[in-house]
């Protein structure tokens, strides 16, 4: 019996501990990550977006741009705001849950994301929109579409994903994270350290056969992404993109 309590007290201190690594972790990912936009309350949901004004004389019209899975704000912003900045109104913001955004309670699929969005933009006073939406933000860009016509000038899909794929597998992490309590808990404890080390090589996979930018995880602020929220946002989305696909 002993030998249990102590196999049990060792698991304990074990699961403590990685919580605390954890939780040391995430400030430190915010610390080297702070928000650099604005924020807005958006049907709950504490929106972070940065929006760059149109001249008078603007060539383009207004963008929204709609990040992917894993990513925030940055990753479409660093290369294409320096080629249109002066040239269109531009929105660039966290997806729910992502980077410095909120979930908020009604953001669990992409057509509640485009519902948001829309909102975001009446919030900001722009009435019609070129969405671009990148992987993940691809089904939110198409949703955005379906039910927001009125606010959509034209859509463009970067590598989206939109589509039912071939058995409809996701990593086992999202799946895993998506489960009551064992989900929880393994955001909580594994993620951050799991995440940290592999990292590099998954962002190495995600750019094959290209090279991965230079300095892209820290100048694209990727590692938001291991904290414990932003990882269970994120796996909710993942894990629930084949089943929304099948079901529009």
């Amino acid at each position: 019996m002993n030998l249990i309590y102590a196999a049990l007290a060792f698991l304990m201190a074990l699961v403590f501990g990685f919580v605390g690594v954890t939780r040391v972790g995430s400030w430190l990912i915010e610390r080297r990550n702070p928000p650099i936009g604005e924020f807005a309350d958006i049907d709950g949901a504490r929106i972070h977006y940065v929006h760059v004004p149109a001249p008078a004389n603007a060539e383009l019209p207004p963008i929204v741009f709609i990040h992917g899975a894993s990513a925030n704000l940055r990753d479409q912003m660093l290369p294409l705001r320096p080629l249109l900045e002066g040239r269109a109104e531009m929105l660039f913001f966290d997806r729910p849950g992502h980077g410095w955004s909120g979930r908020g309670t009604n953001n669990e699929n992409p057509s509640a994301q485009a519902n948001t969005i829309a909102a975001l933009m009446d919030h900001l006073g722009i009435k019609k929109a070129v969405i671009v939406g990148h992987s993940f933000g691809g089904v939110v860009t198409s949703a955005f579409g379906r039910e927001h016509p009125d606010k959509t000038l034209g859509l463009v899909f970067l590598a989206p994903a939109t589509h039912p794929w071939p058995g409809g597998a996701t990593a086992w992490y999202y799946d895993l994270t998506t489960m009551p309590v064992l989900g929880w808990l393994f955001s909580e404890t594994l993620t951050y350290p799991a995440g940290t080390l592999q990292m590099a090589d998954a962002t190495t996979c995600v750019f094959s056969p290209n090279k991965v930018p230079d300095n892209y995880l820290s100048s694209v602020s990727i590692p938001l992404v291991l904290r414990p929220t932003a990882f269970r946002a994120n796996a909710t989305d993942v894990a629930g993109l084949y089943r929304y696909a099948l079901a529009t």
